[in-house]
């Protein structure tokens, strides 16, 4: 970090990815230094962040202070405090550079691929507050869970549903499951000789070893009953207003390796005609979108099992 680079960076003012920590009035403490690292770890955003020691809130450079002995701050001691007090262990580049004749001490925070708390437990992310100033709040499970979606870092379709049961699976769905790989012809031909719940093990559905142990989110996707899934909620408890099934369906859509790929392929890019003309195209793509709902897609979007 050059101080000229420096000097752009404070003039840009705070922003999701730059917050100044001023020690005008006070030092910085090595608890609000750590969880201010962990804050920008955790932003929705693949390039490095800064933290700026000794520059307050309204720019003025006023200097840090020093965090070591003989009056001065050692950048290699400071990365290992950071580290120390990170999980997963973050390790940040540490600067001390000279501007305005002052000293501001320069973390680079480099984005992590996961969540990242302290030790103590807490977890934090960079966003913007009601009144658009950038801010650091709480990270809470569920949107843990919606940002490694995104990221394609987690399958949803492998979450297991402690409420679920063998018996909240429609034996006439994996029938309609078997014509779709006979019609369609984009599935594996010797899907369709398994009973059902081998066909369901080979999908990885469920997880059994000679009896049913527990139902994932795929098992329900695939093969639910209505009635079970106005009832079971699949996965964890999500905002009505963040919902994650759009990051499966997107995933799912482009996946060609997965189960739930294949599967959202086959219905999708059917060009067999076997979808009734009564089905909109919003419909018919359901089957690639509702994991995380809590009802079947139209049954008009369905194909009817063999007579």
């Amino acid at each position: 970090m050059t101080p000229e680079r420096l000097q752009e960076l404070i003039a840009a003012g705070e922003s999701i990815d730059v917050e100044f920590k001023g020690e005008e009035r006070s030092p910085l403490s090595d608890d609000d230094l750590v969880e201010s690292v962990v804050c920008l770890a955790n932003r929705s955003a693949d390039t490095p962040a800064w933290l700026l020691i000794g520059v307050e809130d309204d720019g003025r450079v006023t200097g840090a202070r020093p965090r070591h002995e003989s009056g001065r701050t050692d950048p290699v001691r400071l990365t290992a405090l950071i580290a120390n007090r990170t999980r997963p262990s973050l390790t940040p580049r540490i600067e001390v550079v000279p501007c305005q004749g002052k000293e501001v001490i320069v973390v680079e925070v480099p984005p992590q691929s996961a969540p990242v708390g302290t030790t103590s437990g807490r977890y934090l992310r960079r966003a913007l507050d009601g009144k658009g100033r950038p801010c650091c709040l709480p990270m809470f499970f569920h949107e843990m869970h919606a940002r490694q979606a995104d990221r394609g870092a987690q399958d949803y379709s492998a979450l297991v549903i402690p409420e679920a049961s063998w018996d909240d699976l429609d034996p006439l769905e994996f029938e309609r499951f078997r014509r779709s790989i006979r019609e369609h012809r984009a599935g594996d031909q010797s899907l369709l000789k398994l009973p059902d719940l081998e066909l369901a093990k080979a999908l990885g559905a469920v997880e059994a070893n000679g009896q049913v142990r527990s139902i994932r989110v795929l098992g329900l996707l695939l093969f639910g009953k209505e009635d079970s899934l106005r009832k079971i909620r699949c996965g964890v408890s999500y905002p009505p207003t963040r919902p994650p099934f759009k990051s499966f369906a997107a995933r799912a859509s482009r996946s060609t390796t997965s189960s739930a790929g294949r599967c959202c392929a086959s219905w999708k890019n059917s060009s067999s005609g076997s979808l009734p003309a009564t089905a909109s195209k919003r419909s018919s793509s359901a089957w690639c979108e509702w994991p995380f709902r809590t009802t079947h897609p139209p049954r008009s979007a369905r194909p009817s099992p063999t007579p």
